[in-house]
């Protein structure tokens, strides 16, 4: 949460951005989260003991979920070379790391829900005061709807989020970790500049998922903007 106006105007000005289109938007910005600040401070302490308490029962009461996200197959051919770019790189470049395909059936069982994300260029609007106007149902529905709704430039990662129920989880410094086992994977794709597609590597592959388990490699296309897979034997 912002503390005040200081703690955001030290970045702008340590950036050296003091003045400028994007100083104005930061000054309006923090101005609208000061007004809303306080519109929720008076509207706290008009509260009935009553309302209170239905709020605290209303936060005690919803279900906490955890939240992971997986990608489907591309829309488009081209669409693959950001996903590369963008999700699979470390230190020494994009498409450097490996893609993972994993069986959806592995994932319908019970305490785990699957959405597919819809891109949009409107954001969900709801009132998070309607549960103190008897209008929780139509909070909730905007909230559950807010969970499936992303922005149209993100559209080319066609996003699938599994919530996972905690029980189905395990705890291990701080992180949550939700095990896939190996008959969940059906193939794994090699970076087109991916270093790690060794024979150790492969026989480790091999040996560990067998051999229904496919292994390629990513190639550049020679005539399109597009990417190829070779299979490694």
């Amino acid at each position: 949460m912002l503390k005040d106006e200081d703690s955001l105007q030290d970045l702008y000005t340590s950036e050296g951005i003091k003045t400028g289109k994007s100083y104005d938007l930061y000054k309006k910005g923090m101005q609208d989260f000061l007004n809303n600040q306080e519109a929720i401070e008076r509207f706290a302490r008009t509260l009935t003991e009553d309302q209170r308490v239905k709020h605290r029962q209303f936060i005690e009461n919803q279900q906490i979920l955890l939240m992971t996200c997986f990608c489907g197959e591309p829309n488009k051919p081209q669409n693959e070379i950001l996903m590369w770019a963008h999700y699979t790189k470390n230190k020494t470049g994009s498409h450097t790391g490996m893609r993972i395909a994993f069986d959806s059936e592995y994932f319908k069982i019970s305490g785990i829900s699957t959405r597919k994300i819809n891109y949009k260029t409107k954001r969900v609007l709801f009132n998070l005061l309607h549960h103190f106007q008897d209008k929780e149902k139509e909070m909730k529905e905007a909230l559950d709807k807010s969970l499936e709704e992303k922005s149209m430039v993100w559209s080319y990662e066609n996003e699938y989020r599994l919530f996972i129920s905690p029980e189905l989880c395990s705890e291990e410094k701080g992180n949550m970790f939700f095990t896939i086992k190996p008959n969940a994977i059906l193939g794994i794709d090699f970076g087109i500049r991916c270093e790690m597609e060794n024979s150790a590597m492969i026989d480790l592959v091999r040996n560990n998922l067998g051999e229904k388990v496919w292994i390629r490699k990513a190639k550049t296309d020679d005539y399109e903007f597009k990417i190829q897979y070779v299979d490694v034997k």
